[in-house]
C-alpha cells in the first residue's frame, strides 16, 4: 500500500516539472529565431543605407542632383500691403460746380488716355470760355494795331529820307500815295512845302540883290528860310519819335492782351482738365459753351464711381477714381529688429510673396525708404514698385517682403528639402548606385528659404537626393519600426 502511494507521488512530480519547462523552451526558441532574423537583415544592408527595388524606386519619385557651390543671400522677411502707385492714381473731379449730364464708364472698365468718362454742364465754364473768346478778339485787334503802327513808322522813315534829298513835292505825293503815314503825312508835307516856298523866295531875293529889294527884306527872307528849315527838321524828329512811341505802346498793349488771353486759356484748361478746347471760337450756344468733358488723364482702370447722372456736383466731389494698376507699390514697415534694411538703396530688388496666390513670388524694386520713424509703430516705411502686367495683384493684398542683407555668400549648398533629421541629427541621402542611397550626417550653416549651406558631411559633386528625401527616411526607419512591433 505504501509502495503504490509512493509511485503515484513520483509520477505527479514528473508531470508537473515537464509542464513548467515547456514555456521556457518555447520562449528560447522564439528568441533564437528573432536573433537569426535580425542577423539576416543586418546582412542585407549596412546601417543608414537604403536599397529599393525598381518598382518602389519609381513610386518614391526621387530627384538627385550634385551638390554645388553657389551664392547664398541672407533675407529678413517683413509684412506689407499692396497699394496704388500714387503717381498713377487720381480722383476725377470737376473743377467747377455744375450738373452731371452723362456717365460713360463703370468700375472695372479699361480706359485710354483722353477718353471721355463723363459730361458736366457748368455755367462757370461757359463764362470762362466767353472770357477766352473776348481776350482773343482783343488780342487780334492789338496785333493789327501793332502792325499798323510799325507800317507807319517804316513809311515815315522812308519819307524823311526823301525829304532830306529835296525831292519835289509832286514826286513825293506820287511815291507815297496809298501808303500809310498817319498824322505824319500832314505834318511833314506841310512843313516841307513851307520850307520849299521859303527857300524859293530866298533864292529869288538873293538873285535880285539889294538893288531891287531892301536889305531888310533880304534878311527877312533868309530868316524865314531858316525858320522853315528848322520847322521841317523838328517835324521830322517829332514824327520819328511819335512813330517809335506809338509802336512801343502798341507792342505793350498787344503783350498785355496776350498775357490776359493766356491766363484766360489756362483758367479754362484748369476747369476743363484738358487742352485744347474742342468748342469752336465762333460758338454762341449756352449749352455748348457750358459743356465739360471729363477725360482720363492717362490710361488705366476705373476703380470707383461715386455719382449718378443728373446729380449736382461741387468742385470737391470725387466723381470717380482712375488708377493705372500695371505697376503697384509694395508698402512695408521696417521695425527695429529689421533695422539693417535701412542700408538698402533705391533701385535694389526685393522678393515679394503673395499668400493669396498660393505663395507665388514676384520681384519688386525699391522706390524709396522713409527718413522719419513713425512714433506709433516705431518703424520706417519702405516702398517698392512691383509689376502687375498679369493683372493678378490687387491693392490691399497682404504680402511678405524678403529684404536682402549684405553681399551673397558662396558656399556648398543643397535645396532645403534635401536635409532631413532624426533624433536631433541632420543628414542627407547620397546615391551610391542606381538603387542604393546612403545616409550622410551633415553640419549646416546659413539657411535661406530655398537653400541650406553644408559645412561638413559631403563633398562638392555628391549625388544628393533633393526631392523625396523624406520618403527615403521612412524606408530607412521601417526595420526599426518592425523591431519595435
Amino acid at each position: 500500500m505504501k509502495l503504490k502511494l509512493a509511485i503515484v507521488l513520483i509520477t505527479a512530480l514528473v508531470l508537473i516539472s515537464a509542464a513548467l519547462s515547456v514555456p521556457h523552451w518555447l520562449q528560447a526558441s522564439r528568441t533564437a529565431a528573432s536573433s537569426e532574423e535580425t542577423e539576416d537583415h543586418a546582412d542585407e544592408s549596412a546601417p543608414g543605407t537604403v536599397t529599393v527595388d525598381e518598382q518602389k524606386l519609381a513610386s518614391l519619385e526621387l530627384r538627385v542632383e550634385p551638390a554645388q557651390v553657389q551664392p547664398l543671400q541672407v533675407y529678413d522677411v517683413v509684412p506689407g500691403r499692396l497699394r496704388y502707385d500714387e503717381t498713377r492714381h487720381v480722383d476725377i473731379r470737376a473743377a467747377a460746380n455744375g450738373i452731371l449730364v452723362q456717365v460713360r464708364v463703370t468700375p472695372g472698365d479699361q480706359v485710354t488716355q483722353g477718353q471721355v468718362l463723363a459730361i458736366v454742364s457748368s455755367p462757370e465754364v461757359g463764362t470762362a470760355r466767353t472770357d477766352v473768346h473776348h481776350c482773343h478778339e482783343n488780342w487780334e485787334l492789338a496785333v493789327k494795331k501793332q502792325d499798323w503802327e510799325r507800317e507807319i513808322g517804316a513809311n515815315l522813315a522812308a519819307l524823311i529820307d526823301e525829304l532830306k534829298s529835296r525831292v519835289p513835292v509832286g514826286d513825293l505825293e506820287k511815291r507815297f500815295r496809298g501808303k500809310t503815314l498817319g498824322k505824319g503825312r500832314e505834318v511833314l508835307f506841310t512843313a516841307y512845302s513851307r520850307f520849299l516856298l521859303a527857300e524859293e523866295l530866298w533864292k529869288r531875293s538873293e538873285g535880285a540883290g539889294q538893288s531891287v529889294l531892301p536889305a531888310a527884306t533880304l534878311a527877312e527872307r533868309k530868316a524865314e528860310r531858316r525858320s522853315a528849315e528848322a520847322a521841317l527838321q523838328a517835324a521830322c524828329e517829332q514824327s520819328s519819335f511819335d512813330a517809335a512811341r506809338e509802336i512801343r505802346v502798341a507792342e505793350i498793349e498787344a503783350g498785355d492782351v496776350l498775357r490776359r488771353l493766356n491766363i484766360a486759356r489756362e483758367q479754362l484748361t484748369t476747369l476743363l482738365g484738358y487742352s485744347p478746347d474742342p468748342v469752336p471760337m465762333e460758338a454762341t450756344d449756352g449749352e455748348i459753351l457750358s459743356r465739360v468733358e471729363l477725360r482720363a488723364p492717362f490710361a488705366g482702370t476705373i476703380e470707383e464711381r461715386n455719382v449718378a447722372p443728373s446729380e449736382r456736383i461741387k468742385t470737391s466731389d470725387t466723381i470717380m477714381v482712375l488708377a493705372d494698376t500695371r505697376v503697384l507699390w509694395v508698402a512695408a514697415d521696417v521695425r527695429e529688429q529689421d533695422w539693417r534694411a535701412l542700408s538698402l538703396a533705391a533701385g535694389q530688388e526685393v522678393s515679394v510673396e503673395v499668400p493669396a496666390l498660393a505663395g507665388r513670388k514676384f520681384d519688386a524694386r525699391i522706390r524709396y525708404i522713409g527718413r522719419q520713424v513713425a512714433t506709433e509703430t516705431n518703424s520706417v516705411p519702405l516702398v517698392a514698385e512691383i509689376s502687375n502686367a498679369e493683372r493678378l495683384l490687387r491693392p490691399g493684398l497682404f504680402v511678405r517682403v524678403a529684404l536682402p542683407f549684405g553681399a551673397p555668400k558662396k558656399a556648398l549648398a543643397v535645396p532645403s528639402e534635401a536635409v532631413v533629421s532624426h533624433e536631433g541629427a541632420k543628414f542627407v541621402f547620397v546615391r551610391t548606385d542606381p538603387r542604393t542611397f546612403k545616409r550622410s550626417d551633415v553640419n549646416t550653416g546659413l539657411q535661406t528659404d530655398a537653400q541650406v549651406e553644408i559645412v561638413s558631411g559631403i563633398n562638392v559633386g555628391a549625388q544628393v537626393v533633393v526631392r523625396g528625401a523624406a520618403n527615403l527616411k521612412a524606408e530607412m526607419l521601417l526595420p526599426t519600426l518592425h523591431k519595435e512591433d
